[in-house]
């Protein structure tokens, strides 16, 4: 699914050059992915039929092995919104998390993931997208939940997001061409520095992948 994603490139959303058949297979295999590793909801309308309790394996052997396949292939079709979504949602979910804090979850069905690495990951991709200078994509950005949730988690690491793709000193941005200058954009400079003030950043008690965190 990795490499489905990566030579796909970065996918728009609601990209033509891609069918709505492929897209819909794409959704139908992330969407048994997740089924396998046990979660509780459907990327697909409320009519997908539920498995059944006696096949759903517990929280304890969920495998992120397999959330991590649903959200490249989601990635790989353009589908960014819901491969973002599957993350926060999972993220959002105590007892996952907590118990991603030991190191690990479960009895070797595959490894949980910290808080950190969660972020991480996020970040990532959303920088992915803010890079790729396409406006669809850039407004998601914007306007993604996921976004404003880990500026106030992490502000550091949320503000890579946006300066990722910036000049990393002194002479990368003198070098730099005029077109190529991230601040220039008539628009999206003054959009994020809104967002930036519109977040309230909160501060962790037990430090950054402990789960617990409090308004500063």
């Amino acid at each position: 699914a990795k490499s489905c994603a990566n030579a796909m490139g970065i996918v728009r959303p609601k990209d033509t050059s891609i069918s709505k058949a492929a897209v819909a297979v794409c959704e139908l295999v992330a969407d048994r992915l997740m089924k396998e590793a046990s979660t509780s909801y459907s990327l697909l309308t409320s009519s997908s039929p539920p498995l059944q309790s006696g096949h759903r394996p517990s929280h304890g052997s969920t495998s992120m092995e397999f959330v991590e396949a649903a959200v490249w292939l989601l990635r790989s079709c353009g589908c960014h919104e819901k491969a973002i979504y599957v993350l926060q949602d999972r993220m959002n979910n105590p007892a996952i998390r907590n118990a991603s804090i030991g190191g690990g979850i479960g009895n070797g069905n595959g490894s949980g993931w910290s808080q950190i690495k969660f972020d991480s990951y996020i970040a990532t991709h959303l920088g992915e997208l803010w890079s790729s200078k396409d406006d669809t994509c850039c407004q998601l950005v914007l306007l993604a939940p996921a976004t404003r949730d880990l500026i106030a988690r992490n502000p550091t690491l949320g503000l890579s997001i946006f300066t990722s793709p910036h000049p990393q000193n002194e002479k990368e941005w003198r070098n730099m061409k005029p077109a190529d200058d991230p601040l220039a954009h008539p628009l999206y400079p003054s959009k994020v520095v809104e967002l930036l003030k519109s977040v309230s950043p909160r501060v962790g008690i037990q430090g950054i992948g402990a789960g617990d965190y409090s308004p500063a």
